[in-house]
């Protein structure tokens, strides 16, 4: 316990308080999940004022635990005696522990083995994991949809709401129906009294898969998408290598594609809070628990309003007009579900706003001024583009034949080398 709450080291300079702190936040000896994935610094400078430098690995404290632990700390600080012990109830994680080693194993392993039956990587993701240096792309979109009022409309919580849109607007991108991607879960939709309130590492990685069918009405694909979610959120502690030889899937190429809705519980719970907020400030708070994957999208209510949504990826992936695209066409695909009520079939879907279809007319006029700059050094020749092609999207339809018949760019390449 000793290690766990230091003592207070003394600053000489005022001027040296916040730079100390910086220093010890940027430090890459805290953190690690194997050596000290816990470390709390104190520092007081001669006026009086306090700098708590607080760094924790997400396998061992996640971000919603984090949000939790802000509260209480801040609460703490601005109580005084029998108060701050009454304000730091906490449930313990050993509950969770005890929850998860009680379950059917085999029979969650049994619904994996089913639920991924056939699920393959998303086909934009080939060339994520080559050994090349590539150009790093953020892209952030702010939608005007108000998911909350989106979720009362249709019956269907708002993070199932926003990953269906995910799936639709990946669908596009990849023309593929069936659509899987890593989800991170939160951990705190288990049936134990107050997980909402405990600390600890409850998030975790799993697989979501969502099976488009362009005769569905959206409500109805809601319906059937939240039902296997259900299931998703209850048996997703099992780990990507359970689900691998439970379902017989590349899940670690599939988790290259990872999504999270990320709402985190608010501060503002405690009686403290705005005594606490006046004395407790933590702008400095930079980190968060978010995984490294080569497409990585995550969405969620933005405090001015709306849904905030980001991308980040990289050029073996995706352009980055093509990552600002996909945030666009998510937002657009839920200002549909908004228009239409979720009563219209999928195939119905219409994404393309005015400053697109501008877009589009635009580049069809001159789409030699439109070349995107990663574009400047591909072939020239008609063999070398649908080589790049396959390897990109290589069941994509190349050409569709007469009697029906189509050809993916994987198969016309095949003929091509007979």
């Amino acid at each position: 316990m000793a290690d766990l709450v230091p003592e207070v080291v003394p600053v000489e300079s005022e001027d040296d308080l916040d730079a100390q702190a910086d220093a010890i936040a940027q430090s890459n000896a805290w953190g690690h999940p194997q050596t000290c994935p816990l470390h709390i610094a104190i520092l007081k400078g001669p006026s009086g004022a306090i700098r708590m430098v607080w760094t924790a690995h997400h396998a061992l404290i996640d971000a919603w635990s984090m949000s939790i632990t802000r509260s209480r700390v801040a609460s703490a600080y601005a109580a005084s005696g029998p108060a701050r012990e009454a304000s730091l109830p906490s449930p313990g994680f050993a509950q969770v522990a005890r929850y998860l080693a009680a379950r059917d194993h085999a029979a969650d392993r049994a619904f994996w083995a089913t639920y991924l039956s056939g699920a393959e990587p998303l086909q934009l993701l080939s060339a994520a994991r080559e050994n090349k240096e590539r150009q790093a792309i953020d892209a952030t979109h702010l939608g005007s949809v108000n998911l909350s009022k989106l979720a009362k409309q249709v019956h269907t919580p708002p993070s199932t709401i926003f990953l269906f849109a995910l799936a639709m607007g990946l669908r596009l991108l990849t023309d593929q129906e069936d659509i899987s991607f890593g989800l991170l879960l939160s951990g705190r939709t288990l049936p134990i009294a107050g997980i909402e309130s405990i600390i600890g590492p409850c998030i975790n990685t799993t697989i979501c898969r969502v099976a488009l069918n362009d005769s569905h009405t959206v409500q109805t694909a809601l319906m059937d998408f939240q039902a296997n979610l259900d299931e998703v959120n209850e048996r997703g502690y099992l780990g990507l290598n359970d689900l691998a030889g439970a379902a017989k899937v590349d899940s670690s190429s599939i988790v290259n594609a990872l999504a999270e809705y990320r709402n985190l519980p608010s501060t503002d719970d405690s009686n403290n809070s705005a005594k606490a907020l006046d004395i407790f400030h933590d702008s400095d708070l930079t980190g968060d628990d978010r995984a490294n994957a080569p497409l990585m999208v995550s969405g969620g209510p933005d405090p001015a309003g709306g849904l905030r949504i980001s991308a980040s990826t990289n050029t073996s992936v995706m352009s980055k007009d093509d990552a600002q695209w996909l945030l666009r066409h998510i937002c657009n695909i839920l200002a549909w579900m908004e228009r239409t009520g979720g009563q219209e079939p999928l195939q119905q879907l219409n994404i393309l706003d005015d400053a697109q279809l501008d877009k589009i007319m635009e580049w069809s006029l001159a789409p030699e001024a439109q070349a995107l700059a990663e574009q400047s050094n591909t072939p020239e020749l008609l063999h070398q583009l649908i080589e790049a092609q396959v390897d990109r999207t290589p069941r994509k339809v190349a050409i569709h034949c007469e009697h029906d018949e189509f050809l993916t760019f994987e198969q016309l390449n095949s003929r091509a080398e007979q």
